[in-house]
């Protein structure tokens, strides 16, 4: 597909907007993050034991295995061996659950309340130094387009997934017309 073909007019200037080029560039400049990664910038993935930690810390109470790999958005296979690794560092206790027997339920012990208080610390003193090195005007600018960009994929993400239950309701109703002919 050719520039022509994939530009969209611009509503302010009026000129064809090379979105193909515009994809390109950002594209680089994603790519350009995995040049500046380096063992200092601290681990800001939430899938894994961050994820755990972090979620943990913000419940009153423990949770279950799947609940967490459901809020980590991790498989519970994956979810087992991060559990795994955080119990051998002492940062997560597993104890039977006391209503169920049958249910293992998660917490956090004082080692890891203190373990995600200190990778916060050094995540939040990592981004501050990258906002001073922004600048007050961008770094409002970058919160802006982030949110608005959060905003747009999980707009996205709903209209998927009423399309999905919409192609499946369809499907269901195919296949009971089909049985009563």
């Amino acid at each position: 597909m050719g520039q022509e073909g994939s530009a969209a007019r611009n509503g302010n200037s009026g000129k064809a907007v090379d979105w193909e080029g515009i994809t390109h560039e950002l594209l680089e400049a994603l790519h350009g993050f995995g040049r500046y990664r380096h063992k200092k910038m601290p681990n800001m993935e939430f899938h894994g034991e961050l994820g755990v930690l972090h979620t943990l810390y913000h419940r009153t109470k423990p949770l279950a295995p799947s609940e967490l790999a459901t809020k980590c958005r991790v498989t519970t296979a994956r979810m087992a061996k991060t559990l795994n690794q955080l119990e051998s560092q002492g940062l997560i206790i597993r104890e039977t659950d006391a209503s169920d027997r049958r249910r293992v339920m998660v917490s956090l012990t004082v080692a890891g309340e203190q373990e995600i208080q200190r990778r916060f610390t050094q995540m939040s003193s990592y981004l501050t130094g990258i906002l001073k090195d922004l600048g007050e005007d961008d770094s409002y600018e970058l919160i802006r387009i982030i949110k608005r960009l959060a905003a747009i994929l999980s707009a996205r993400e709903q209209s998927a997934a009423r399309c999905q239950h919409a192609c499946g309701t369809l499907k269901m109703d195919v296949a009971e017309a089909e049985t009563h002919r």
